[in-house]
């Protein structure tokens, strides 16, 4: 995966609640990714703006392919509660 193809599926899925690439603040119940020191870092911030469940990954295939599967899980949990 790359990029262009995971905003492709953010796009076509309809996915909110997340940070690319600190584009925006980060904000509560969000799922992150950034890039620092040569890692790739995964993350969700909980209902007060704090880091849970970071992974940090080498390479940025692996990195993306986590951030689409919690983008998606986190997406599916928001639907089933409205």
């Amino acid at each position: 995966m790359n990029n262009d193809e995971i905003l492709m599926i953010i796009r076509e899925e309809g996915l909110n609640y997340y940070n690319w690439y600190n584009s925006k603040k980060v904000k509560c119940n969000q799922v992150c990714i950034d890039l620092k020191d040569d890692h790739w870092i995964v993350f969700t911030t909980d209902e007060r703006q704090h880091r849970i469940s970071e992974n940090a990954f080498d390479n940025e295939n692996d990195a993306l392919q986590e951030f689409i599967k919690r983008l998606r899980a986190s997406n599916r949990r928001r639907k089933k509660r409205n």
